[in-house]
């Protein structure tokens, strides 16, 4: 015992160690273990003992994916696609993507069994909706700084939309919201800018006010 949860020690493709941790009742197994042999073993054998049990398991190998799903395995994490979608996610993130639209696309990729990363995508749709995401608008803010040249200055004197295609659509400020500022209102140190542009725009928006008006 430790912390007095009880740590079993056994072979998982044993019958009898499986049914003393508890498999027949168990809602969730995870199978962690670098044998491909032993771990499609144990799938099989706890899905005889227990048609219900949820199985995840994480492999090294990628050809294994299609195998282990069809003995049962419920989820299959190959942990060289993990660690591509990990970079998959920053570079979305780079581009503005909203948290919620990069989840929606990781859940697309999982559910086809990283078939898109395989080079065998089931659904040729899977990049096109990246495509139509990237395409598609975004709201950013940003922050004035007391080091930002942009202060002081009035929109009509930046011109963001002209030099970069993105809109300055409110200003908070403290407690304040500006919506819809006209030509004259002027920028103050502290002020958050609220922006809207294709993701393409925004990063040049983020350039120019970064830079004070200079591309």
């Amino acid at each position: 015992m430790r912390n007095e949860e009880p740590i079993i020690f056994g072979d998982v493709w044993s019958s009898e160690i499986l049914k003393i941790a508890g498999i027949k009742s168990a809602k969730v197994m995870v199978i962690a273990i670098s044998d491909p042999k032993i771990t499609k073993n144990a799938v099989k054998l706890a899905k005889t003992l227990n048609p219900s049990i949820h199985i995840i398991v994480r492999t090294k190998y990628v050809n294994e994916i299609d195998e282990l799903y069809r003995i049962g395995a419920d989820q299959v994490i190959p942990e060289e696609f993990e660690t591509s979608i990990e970079i998959f996610v920053r570079v979305l993130e780079e581009y503005h993507i909203p948290r919620n639209l990069i989840d929606a696309q990781i859940k697309v990729i999982r559910a086809e069994r990283y078939s898109m990363l395989r080079g065998v995508s089931r659904t040729p749709s899977s990049l096109q909706k990246i495509t139509e995401i990237l395409k598609a608008g975004t709201v950013e803010t940003f922050f004035v700084s007391s080091d930002s040249s942009i202060w002081g200055k009035s929109l009509k004197d930046l011109n963001l939309r002209k030099e970069t295609g993105a809109t300055i659509i409110a200003v908070v400020r403290g407690e304040k919201s500006f919506v819809s500022p006209p030509p004259e209102f002027v920028i103050n140190e502290g002020d958050i800018l609220v922006l809207v542009a294709s993701h393409a725009d925004m990063d040049k928006a983020f350039d120019y006010l970064r830079g004070a008006g200079k591309l």
